[in-house]
């Protein structure tokens, strides 16, 4: 019997792929299967897959164009026959003891999901530990509450996953997007009401590449509009929205001004502009909402600044982000 699937989304990883793969096909728990989407890649990414399954019959492979994460992680779901499932992204790793321990600890729980930690690891040897707070008693709606409220990380690689209950989600029809995907899904298994446990041991090994985004054209941020719109017509789908508008519309304020337009990344053009006006454009009484004043004042005073300019007028935030981009020298 499978126990643990772990699906890994690839694309154009070639570099990479064959260390992630190691840290599955070295797992201590044998009970393993390993399903690779590979999503249209151009590289030689398909070709180090094919390699690796001469060398671990646990090892399946799947080649559609490309689709994005969204749809390559429904097709690994569609072909796991474990009874949890892992999602794991092509350029990172895993720790050896991370199908045996959490799958021991859900059974013990008789848990929907397991919620684990990961680390940042950098080219020059840095690496960050990201902990959450743990909770307790997460059962009913608080789950979807803690996702919506962003009390613990919705990072969907560091979910270990019940399969049968992530089938009864509306995980199959969530919209395909490229920005807060993991969002989603989260947000659509913690409306199933599950039962949950958080383990702030560390199983999961994040890279970040050295690559900058600054200088792309920021078109990509327009998906973030598409995201939390879904998000809206779920909670109305499932006539929740009233309850936790509250906490929706601290998603606004965070995922689609905060970190798109305030502390943006990415060149500085039209389509940042047009998150912006999306943003004033919803009208959102932040001064009034618990998680928006929580948050802000979490903020650096840097960022506190950054976000005055913005709200006071558009071109006078985007002269101080170019600067700060120029100095930055990202």
């Amino acid at each position: 019997m499978v126990k643990v699937s772990f699906l890994i989304a690839a694309y154009n990883i070639e570099d990479y792929i064959e260390k992630c793969l190691k840290s599955i096909m070295n797992q201590s728990l044998k009970e393993i299967e390993i399903i690779v989407v590979d999503d249209g890649s151009k590289d030689l990414t398909l070709e180090v897959v094919k390699k690796q399954t001469k060398l671990d019959c646990r090892i399946k492979y799947i080649s559609q164009e490309n689709k994005g994460i969204v749809e390559a992680r429904k097709t690994g779901l569609k072909n796991a026959t474990g009874e949890y499932v892992v999602f794991i992204d092509g350029d990172d790793w895993i720790d050896k003891n991370l199908a045996e321990k959490l799958y021991s600890l859900a059974k013990k729980t008789e848990s929907d999901i397991v919620c684990y930690e990961y680390c940042l690891v950098y080219d020059n040897g840095k690496v960050l530990y990201q902990k959450d707070k743990i909770y307790k008693d997460i059962f009913g709606n608080r789950y979807l509450e803690l996702i919506l409220r962003q009390e613990i990380k919705h990072n969907l690689v560091i979910k270990f996953i019940k399969r049968t209950f992530i089938e009864k989600s509306s995980f199959y029809d969530i919209c395909n997007v490229s920005m807060g995907e993991d969002l989603v899904t989260n947000i659509a298994l913690g409306i199933k009401k599950p039962s949950a446990i958080i383990t702030n041991e560390v199983y999961y090994y994040y890279y970040q590449r050295d690559t900058s985004t600054t200088n792309k054209s920021s078109e990509k941020l327009l998906e973030i509009i598409k995201t939390l719109e879904y998000i809206e017509e779920l909670l109305k789908k499932n006539n929740i929205y009233e309850k936790y508008k509250e906490e929706m519309d601290a998603l606004w304020f965070r995922h689609c001004y905060m970190y798109h337009v305030v502390n943006s990344m990415i060149s500085i053009d039209k389509y940042h502009k047009k998150v912006y006006e999306t943003w004033k454009s919803k009208k959102i009484n932040i001064k009034d909402n618990i998680y928006c004043k929580r948050y802000l004042s979490m903020l650096k005073i840097n960022r506190r600044i950054m976000k005055k300019m913005f709200d006071f007028n558009y071109s006078i935030g985007a002269l101080a982000l170019k600067i700060e981009h120029i100095i930055r020298g990202v």
